[in-house]
C-alpha cells in the first residue's frame, strides 16, 4: 500500500515538473513567458509578428490535440527517443540536476526540423522558436518557453556522440526498406517503357556501394583546406532507393574496408548483388563477398593489374561479336537534342584463356562490355546539310554470376539501375546542402551525415506516398495513369514540410508505422 502511494506521488511530481512534461506552468504564466521572450527579441504588442505569434500560441494546443487524435505518436518514435537518451547518457558529462535541455528532446526536435528542410544549427534553433507553442504539446519534456534554445546549444548536442552511435541508431530505426521495389512509380514507369523491364522476371536487388567527399569540411589543425574532414561511404539499395547503411572514413582509398564493415552490420539479403566502381575491384573485398555468398558486379579499368583483362574482353568481342556464347542487348533513349544507344555484350569468362584474364579475380564467371553511342538529334530538314556529331564510350565489368540467359538479363537490369546511388548524392548535395557544412569536428560531421541519411530515407518514402495522394496535382483516372504519375521533386517534399511541420510529422509517423519489407 505504501509503495502505491509513493508511486502516485512520484507520478504526480513527474507530470508537474518541466523536465517531464510541458507546459508545466499555469496557462497565464505560459503566455507571459512567450510575451517576455518576444519582448527580449524586439517584438512588441501591436506589431504584426507579435500578434500573429500570440494567436499561434492560443491555437497551438487545439491543433496539437486534433493532430494527435488522428495520428498518435507511435511506439517506434517513443522507443527512438528512449534510445537517444540511453546513447547520450554515457557521453553526457553535465550535472543531472541542472539539466534544462535533455538530449532526447533536442534530437527529436532536430530530426523533425531536418525533415522540414532545415540544414544547420541556426535553422534548427529558429525552428525551435517558431514552432515552440506546437512543440510544447507534441513532444513531452519540452523545456518551458522561457528556455529558447541557441544554435550553440544544438551544436553542443550534435558534437556529443561519435559516429558509431549515430550510425547504429540509423540502422535500427531508418535502415529498413518500407516500399516494395515493384510498387515504386519510377520502376513501374520504367517497366512500361522498356521491353526488357516489362518481362515477367523477378529481378534481384542491386546494392550499390560508393563514397562521397564532404567538400566544405576540413581537418582540425590543417592549413590545407583540400584535406577534407570526412568521406561519407554508404551502401544503397538502387531498386528501392533506400540508404541501408553509412559510415565516415578519412580517405577515399578506405572505402573497401568500410564496405566490409557495413555489410557485416547491415541486414542484406543473400539474394542481393553488390556493385562498386573500379577503385574497389580489389581481391580483399571480392574474397569477403564470396565468403558471405553474395554475388557481385565490379567495374574494371586499367588499374590493379586489370589492363590485360580489359584488352582481352575488347579483342574477344571484336573477333567473336557475332558468334559463340554471347548475349547482346541494346536500347535507344532520346534525351533533349541527343539520342543515346547503349549496347550490352556479355559472355562467359571461360571463353578466354586463363592467361588472357590477367589479374581478374579467379571467381569471375561473366565478362561484360557496355558501349554507349551518343548522336545529335536533328530535324529532318537539317539532317542532310549538317554532319551529326557522335561519340562512343566503353565500360567494362566483371561478375560472379553464372552465364545464363536469366543472369544476363539480370546483369543488364543491375547495370541500368546502378547509377541510382548517385541520386542520393545529388539530393544530399543540392537539396540538403551537405557539401556546405563547414565543420572539422568528427562527431559533428557524423551527426550531420546521420541526420541527412535518416531524412533522405523518410523523404523518399514520403515522396512516393505524396505523389499518389494528390500532391502532384494529376487526376488519376485509372491504375495505369496512376502508375505513370510524375513523382514530385524532393525540393517540393521539403517545401511542403517546411510550410506545414505537422504534415512532416504525419509522414514520419506513417514511416514508422509501415512494416519493413523483405522484397
Amino acid at each position: 500500500m505504501g509503495s502505491q502511494v509513493q508511486f502516485k506521488e512520484l507520478e504526480k511530481y513527474a507530470l508537474s515538473h518541466t523536465r517531464f512534461s510541458a507546459p508545466a506552468d499555469t496557462e497565464d504564466d505560459f503566455i507571459e513567458q512567450y510575451i517576455s521572450v518576444l519582448n527580449h527579441r524586439g517584438f512588441f504588442e501591436g506589431q504584426y509578428f507579435f500578434d500573429s505569434y500570440m494567436k499561434y500560441v492560443s491555437r497551438a494546443k487545439e491543433d496539437a490535440e486534433y493532430f494527435l487524435a488522428r495520428s498518435p505518436l507511435t511506439f517506434a518514435i517513443m522507443a527512438l527517443r528512449q534510445d537517444i537518451a540511453r546513447r547520450y547518457f554515457q557521453h553526457d558529462k553535465r550535472e543531472p540536476d541542472s539539466v534544462i535541455y535533455t538530449s532526447d528532446v533536442v534530437l527529436m526536435v532536430v530530426i523533425w526540423s531536418s525533415l522540414c528542410g532545415n540544414k544547420d544549427c541556426k535553422e534548427h534553433a529558429q525552428f525551435w522558436f517558431k514552432y515552440n507553442p506546437l512543440l510544447q504539446h507534441i513532444i513531452p519534456g519540452m523545456p518551458s518557453p522561457k528556455w529558447m534554445i541557441s544554435p550553440e546549444t544544438i551544436r553542443f548536442f550534435l558534437k556529443m556522440i561519435p559516429d558509431n552511435e549515430f550510425s547504429s541508431m540509423f540502422r535500427q530505426y531508418f535502415g529498413d526498406i518500407k516500399i516494395k521495389a515493384k510498387e515504386l512509380l519510377e520502376n513501374i514507369k520504367k517497366s512500361l517503357d522498356d521491353e526488357l523491364e516489362s518481362l515477367d522476371i523477378k529481378y534481384r536487388h542491386i546494392i550499390g556501394g560508393d563514397g562521397q567527399e564532404l567538400r566544405s569540411s576540413f581537418r582540425r589543425g590543417e592549413s590545407n583546406r583540400k584535406k577534407k574532414g570526412a568521406h561519407r561511404v554508404s551502401i544503397f539499395d538502387c531498386d528501392c532507393r533506400n540508404v541501408i547503411n553509412y559510415t565516415l572514413v578519412k580517405y577515399k582509398n578506405n572505402e573497401s574496408q568500410a564496405f566490409m564493415s557495413m555489410l557485416k552490420d547491415a541486414h542484406i539479403s543473400n539474394d542481393a548483388i553488390f556493385y562498386a566502381d573500379a577503385l574497389n575491384a580489389r581481391g580483399e573485398l571480392i574474397d569477403f563477398l564470396n565468403s558471405r555468398k553474395l554475388d557481385w558486379i565490379f567495374a574494371i579499368k586499367n588499374n590493379y593489374g586489370n589492363k590485360a583483362g580489359v584488352t582481352s574482353i575488347s579483342n574477344y568481342l571484336k573477333e567473336h561479336g557475332d558468334d559463340g556464347e554471347h548475349f547482346h542487348y541494346e536500347f535507344n533513349k532520346k534525351e533533349s537534342s541527343r539520342i543515346e544507344t547503349r549496347k550490352y555484350d556479355i559472355f562467359p569468362s571461360h571463353s578466354l584463356e586463363p592467361s588472357q584474364l590477367g589479374g581478374l579475380h579467379s571467381n569471375t564467371r561473366t565478362l561484360i562490355r557496355v558501349s554507349k553511342v551518343t548522336e545529335e538529334h536533328l530535324r529532318d530538314d537539317k539532317k542532310s546539310s549538317v554532319q551529326r556529331k557522335s561519340s562512343v564510350s566503353e565500360l567494362y565489368f566483371i561478375s560472379s554470376l553464372e552465364y545464363t540467359e536469366t543472369n544476363c538479363k539480370q546483369i543488364v537490369h543491375s547495370l541500368k539501375s546502378r547509377w541510382l546511388f548517385e541520386t542520393q548524392h545529388n539530393i544530399l548535395d543540392t537539396v540538403l546542402l551537405q557539401d556546405n557544412q563547414h565543420c572539422c569536428d568528427d562527431n559533428h560531421l557524423a551527426s550531420i551525415v546521420g541526420l541527412n541519411s535518416m531524412v533522405l530515407n523518410v523523404a523518399t518514402f514520403s515522396r512516393e506516398k505524396m505523389s499518389q495522394r494528390g500532391f502532384s496535382f494529376v487526376k488519376h483516372r485509372n491504375s495505369e495513369t496512376a502508375a505513370r504519375a510524375p513523382l514530385i521533386s524532393y525540393k517540393r517534399v521539403f517545401s511542403d514540410f517546411r510550410d506545414d511541420p505537422l504534415l512532416a510529422l504525419e509522414y514520419l509517423i506513417e514511416y514508422f508505422n509501415t512494416i519493413p519489407i523483405e522484397d
